[in-house]
């Protein structure tokens, strides 16, 4: 005992030089830590954007920003599924039945519609007929906008949501969810003012603010659609000398702050976390 203690005496200092000098490193070199991690991961989001610029001209066209949104949905698409499938499939007979996804999905039984959804895209969903969904059939259950045979049902689910009137068309206000009045008091808004110019330029190809069956169904067969309105939110964001490109240094690289917790980079997992991009 007394000879622990005496190492102990000597070791207390030592230790206690240790630590205090420690400390006022880590103290000093805070910033200087910092600078390092952000130089990492500049040069991490350089090299995932260079992935993707195909011509390798240094700028992220609409078409390249596109591709690397689709890369990210697909694998949260295969995250999702995954979860969702691990949540129904309680048997391990490999098929999610109706009554397996509405039990899952319970919290939500109550909502309007939402039973009636869930029948209908599960009868479209079974290729088969066997009133039970394998797991390609679970994916287009979840996603049908990935097939293109799921394309009419898209297009009575948006006319479903929409066309109030029952007329068979959308309107500018059905489109977006309101009504005549509501759409007047609102035009100034920023959102609704951006939802009417995306409609105007690239939904109502006619131009007359009224969507036909066709334009409905050309609109919810762009299987890509929702990534689309991605692209051109950050572009507009920020392009900020307004060519319409994104210049991998300037406009993402030195926007570090923002891509490591944009969707892009999967909120900076594919910066911290991935061994290979």
């Amino acid at each position: 005992m007394v000879k622990v203690g005496g190492k102990l005496q000597i070791l207390l200092p030592l230790l206690g030089f240790i630590f205090f000098t420690a400390f006022h490193l880590l103290k000093s070199d805070k910033s200087g830590a910092a600078q390092d991690v952000n130089s990492f991961l500049e040069q991490r989001l350089g090299e995932l954007a260079e992935q993707f610029d195909t011509d390798g001209d240094g700028r992220l066209t609409e078409e390249e920003l596109l591709e690397w949104y689709h890369v990210v949905d697909v694998e949260d698409k295969a995250r999702e599924l995954q979860e969702y499938w691990e949540g129904c499939e309680k048997d391990g007979d490999g098929r999610v039945s109706l009554q397996e996804y509405l039990n899952y999905m319970a919290f939500l039984k109550d909502e309007p519609g939402f039973i009636l959804q869930a029948q209908t895209r599960f009868s479209a969903a079974d290729r088969d007929t066997s009133a039970a969904l394998n797991r390609e059939e679970f994916a287009l259950f979840l996603f049908p906008e990935l097939s293109p045979d799921m394309n009419q049902l898209l297009y009575r689910e948006e006319m479903q949501d929409r066309d109030s009137d029952g007329d068979g068309k959308l309107t500018l206000s059905e489109y977006l969810g309101l009504e005549e009045e509501e759409l007047e008091d609102r035009s100034d808004e920023r959102a609704i003012k951006q939802n009417i110019r995306y409609f105007r330029d690239y939904v109502d190809s006619n131009g007359d603010d009224v969507l036909s069956p066709s334009e409905i169904l050309a609109w919810v067969s762009d299987s890509r659609r929702h990534l689309r309105d991605k692209v051109r939110d950050l572009v507009k964001k920020w392009d900020k000398n307004r060519n319409a490109v994104l210049d991998v240094q300037t406009e993402v690289i030195d926007n570090l702050n923002h891509f490591k917790e944009h969707e892009l980079t999967q909120y900076g997992d594919m910066l911290f976390y991935r061994d290979e991009l």
